[in-house]
């Protein structure tokens, strides 16, 4: 009872947790950003309760923080289930250019220098991950890799939807399904979100006879999740689909991976811990753009 509890689970999660949360700060924010924004935070510390508001932002951040590195996938870190928190964070980064720019103990230029040159990292770290969607996202190299390699006309089965694998305008010159559906005799006419009878449908179909296209072309958010299936998918139709067709028990041989440069990587000697290749450079705008992208193809 006490191991399937929230609390317990909570408990459980929150030492890598707080690893992975705090490493995904410093790459949403980059690190010199990060490094102001604890800058930040010590400062706030220092001054008094009664005088400060930084004490009821303070309780905010702690308090939400806590619980989301515990709850919300704590072994993934995501930016989107901290983002109630990045304004509060972007205050304290601001609160500490403040309070440098009054600290006698640098020189004027010194201070000046360091502010100015966590502004000029943080838009070029910013701009770096523009880039992303305009060159970097896997979605371009997959699009271009599948329309000179694999002949018009073959049956490619998605388990994800098709815009997160590669250019949509693909429907056209090849018989796509999404589900075990046809997407281009559908019509986009069936909700697949609402329509959770299909998904489970498919689900015990695939894990039990496996998939008939030419072609099959699925994504996680990093390479490294294919090591770690057992983990991250808790579906259990889905887990045994993935197991067998990684043993082999599907003929199908797997083809291509389009891989992000600075995906994460797990830990090989802390279980659970997640971490981008370059913590400093080539930030990753979110989880849904340049994901690894899977290619396999059917044998025999």
């Amino acid at each position: 009872f006490y191991e399937n509890s929230s609390f317990f689970q909570l408990l459980n999660h929150w030492p890598i947790g707080l690893l992975n949360y705090s490493i995904e700060i410093i790459y949403s924010f980059g690190i010199l950003t990060a490094i102001a924004i604890m800058g930040g935070i010590v400062f706030s510390f220092r001054r008094k309760i009664k005088n400060s508001g930084f004490f009821l932002i303070n309780i905010i951040v702690l308090i939400y923080f806590l619980l989301v590195s515990g709850y919300s996938r704590a072994y993934h870190a995501y930016t989107k289930y901290i983002i109630d928190i990045l304004p509060y964070l972007a205050i304290y980064a601001g609160f500490f250019f403040m309070s440098l720019l009054v600290y006698r103990r640098f020189n004027k230029l010194v201070r000046i220098g360091i502010i100015s040159l966590v502004f000029v990292h943080s838009f070029l770290y910013s701009f770096g991950g523009n880039l992303v969607f305009t060159k970097l996202d896997t979605r371009y190299s997959s699009s271009k890799w599948i329309s000179n390699n694999i002949k018009k006309g073959s049956s490619i089965e998605l388990l994800n939807m098709p815009d997160w694998l590669f250019d949509i305008r693909f429907l056209e010159y090849y018989d796509i399904s999404y589900l075990g559906v046809n997407l281009k005799s559908s019509k986009g006419s069936i909700d697949f979100k609402a329509n959770n009878e299909i998904f489970e449908r498919y689900k015990k179909n695939i894990s039990t006879v496996g998939p008939k296209s030419d072609y099959l072309i699925f994504c996680f958010e990093n390479v490294s999740d294919w090591d770690n299936l057992n983990e991250l998918i808790k579906d259990n139709d889905l887990k045994i689909f993935y197991n067998r067709l990684k043993d082999n028990d599907f003929p199908y041989v797997l083809i291509k991976i389009f891989d992000y440069p600075n995906g994460k990587v797990r830990s090989k000697s802390i279980s659970g811990l997640s971490y981008p290749v370059n913590i400093f450079w080539m930030p990753k705008p979110s989880e849904y753009s340049s994901p690894a992208i899977f290619v396999y193809e059917r044998i025999g």
